[in-house]
């Protein structure tokens, strides 16, 4: 009959279109599964509709990364029982990892208690820096509200440095056929985490580079620290403190 036919029709439409569904299904899983973690869920909606800022390989992109360490954490961690320590670590984590997340920045890593993140990729963003140092701010106030709480429950305060800087680095994803992920590589990267260093060394928490203030305009004050020679560059570079 004439419907039987029209249903056969149909049948063979849905069995060849089933691949390919499948198939799109599977990409948007994997694009949710390797972003998951490192972005917020906006933005992990934002890449599945756009696959191309998913695909395999690196890009250079001008992004703004951050680091930040908890000052004498080893010594930190010898005073304390080994559920106890990870429950501090986890406190302390999760809403860094939050403050990171809402200010549309990528979580890149966890390296023990330091924090790498990075803002302008996978999507393009105009104000890296801003957002990177309100960021910054944000983990400092939050900071504040965690040592009270911990003061009052009998243990001891904790301080921690951020570095901040803006430049050219290699995103992409990266790993092995098992594990894939998110990062950004290259000199930038290596900037940054130097100057996350040197806030141990001045006694100030928050560092930003020249470049990074360069981008800032008048929306934060800052403090000029120091020009530096870092590991691994001969040019010296100009580092200053975010006061608020």
């Amino acid at each position: 009959t004439r419907f039987s036919l029209w249903s056969d029709a149909v049948s063979a439409v849905c069995a060849a279109a089933a691949p390919f569904f499948a198939v799109r299904l599977l990409q948007r899983g994997d694009v949710v599964r390797l972003f998951g973690r490192f972005v917020s869920p906006a933005v992990v909606r934002t890449i599945v509709n756009r696959p191309a800022l998913a695909r395999a390989g690196g890009r250079k992109r001008k992004i703004t990364l951050l680091f930040s360490d908890i000052r004498d954490f080893t010594a930190l961690s010898e005073t304390m029982p080994p559920d106890r320590l990870v429950s501090f670590i986890n406190e302390y984590l999760d809403p860094m990892s939050e403050i990171v997340l809402n200010a549309g920045g990528t979580l890149d890593k966890f390296i023990g208690d330091a924090v790498m993140a990075f803002w302008g990729a996978p999507l393009e963003q105009p104000d890296t820096a801003a957002r990177a140092v309100d960021a910054a701010l944000r983990m400092k106030k939050k900071l504040n509200e965690l040592n009270a709480r911990w003061e009052k429950e009998g243990g001891a305060p904790i301080a921690v440095g951020i570095g901040i800087h803006t430049g050219e680095a290699v995103v992409g994803n990266v790993g092995s056929r098992r594990r894939l992920d998110y990062t950004a590589m290259g000199d930038a990267v290596n900037l940054a985490s130097r100057v996350e260093g040197l806030t141990r060394l001045y006694g100030v928490t928050i560092l930003v580079t020249e470049a990074t203030k360069a981008e800032l305009g008048d929306r934060f004050a800052t403090r000029f620290i120091d020009r530096v020679r870092v590991k691994g560059r001969t040019k010296p570079v100009e580092v200053h403190e975010v006061i608020g």
